[in-house]
Order: structure tokens, then sequence, then C-alpha cells
């Protein structure tokens, strides 16, 4: 005869059993950066001054390193600031000072990222800003 103990433990294992499981999140090893490109009207790169993003929800400023790329070529965010941006998703407000006309050329990037992702990840915004 089934006692009443077996029966509320059966209950208690099937109730675990049912629960939702945690993901087991598995990332890739590969760093990933989302850039950005300044060109000219001849479609060449364009060395640019006082480059800076900043979140515009917090308005925290984002530095990644930017050196070693092509003329003209800047890292807006990397892996680095992962968790700097939410998981769905913050605008980047992405400024930079033409040496050219010495005009301040800003566009905005939306990126997600957050705490339970792998890598950062563009969702909108230009990939090159055409400067004058």
């Amino acid at each position: 005869m089934i006692n009443k103990n077996h029966v509320v433990l059966l209950s208690f294992l099937l109730v675990l059993a049912c629960k939702e499981k945690e993901s087991v999140k598995i990332c890739s090893e590969e760093y990933r950066s989302i850039n950005i490109t300044f060109k000219n009207k001849s479609g060449e790169g364009r060395a640019v001054k006082d480059f800076k993003v900043v979140n515009k929800r917090t308005n925290e400023q984002i530095v990644s390193a930017s050196t070693g790329l092509l003329k003209g070529v800047y890292v807006v965010i990397n892996d680095s600031s992962l968790e700097k941006v939410t998981e769905a998703g913050d605008e980047l407000i992405v400024s930079a000072l033409d040496t050219v006309n010495n005009l301040t050329k800003s566009v905005i990037v939306k990126v997600k990222g957050g705490r339970s992702a792998c890598h950062v990840e563009k969702l909108s915004g230009p990939e090159q800003v055409e400067l004058e």
C-alpha cells in the first residue's frame, strides 16, 4: 500500500521535474567589435579628432581602443564593453570632429549586449559616415 509520505515525495519530484531549466550560455572565443568609418566625398577614409561614443540611456562614455585600424576606421564598441549596453539595445551617440571643415558630425548606432549576451551586436545605424 502507498503511504502518504510516498505520495508527497512523488508529487514533489514531479514539480521539480516540471520546472524550467536554466539555459547554459555557450559563447565562442571570438572577440567582436562594431566599427564605423569616416570617409570624404571621394570615399577615402579620413582621420577625425575628438572621436567619442556616449550611451544615450546612461550618458556614460564608452571607450574602446582603436589603434592599428585603417585610416578613418574607429571602434564604436567591442566585447570589453558588453555590459555597458542592455539586452534590448541602447542608442550610442557617435561623434567626431571633421578637421577639414572644423564641424562635429554625430550619428546614432543602436547596439545590444548585456550580461546574458556573448557578444555586442549592432541593431541599426550607419557603417560609414560621409564628411564634407
